[in-house]
């Protein structure tokens, strides 16, 4: 294990799986905690909601959400990080991903479209042929 700085504070540390010291750590733990007791009362906020409420920054709640470390029967929305949409779930909303994969579509048909093209032969060695 070697040294490194921790991603939420910027001490330095022994390096570990969650990438943050333990008093980082420490204050995550109770971040949650703040988090689900708001979250019991009010099942259904955004992540600015539970900031207001909890005072937790909005990084932390969308890494939790993502990480499914906030799990229950609630329907918190954050944004999408393309457009900034509130979305549920994922990372992009439904237009976005839409949007996405049509260009992915179009560019795999113009890809197939100029490989149907006959390959077309330079002048030289037509020339020489005859």
């Amino acid at each position: 294990m070697g040294l490194k700085n921790c991603s939420g504070c910027g001490k330095l540390m022994l390096e570990n799986p969650r990438g943050i010291c333990p008093e980082c750590y420490a204050q995550e733990e109770q971040d949650e905690l703040a988090i689900v007791e708001f979250l019991r009362e009010k099942k259904r906020s955004s992540v600015e909601d539970i900031h207001k409420a909890t005072g937790v920054k909005y990084k932390v709640i969308i890494r939790m959400i993502q990480e499914k470390r906030i799990l229950s029967d609630i329907e918190v929305s954050y944004p999408c990080e393309m457009c900034g949409a509130p979305i549920i779930q994922g990372r992009l909303c439904g237009k976005c991903n839409k949007g996405i994969l049509d260009q992915v579509k179009a560019g795999e048909q113009a890809r197939q479209s100029h490989e149907m093209l006959p390959k077309q032969t330079g002048m030289h060695t037509d020339f020489f042929r005859k």
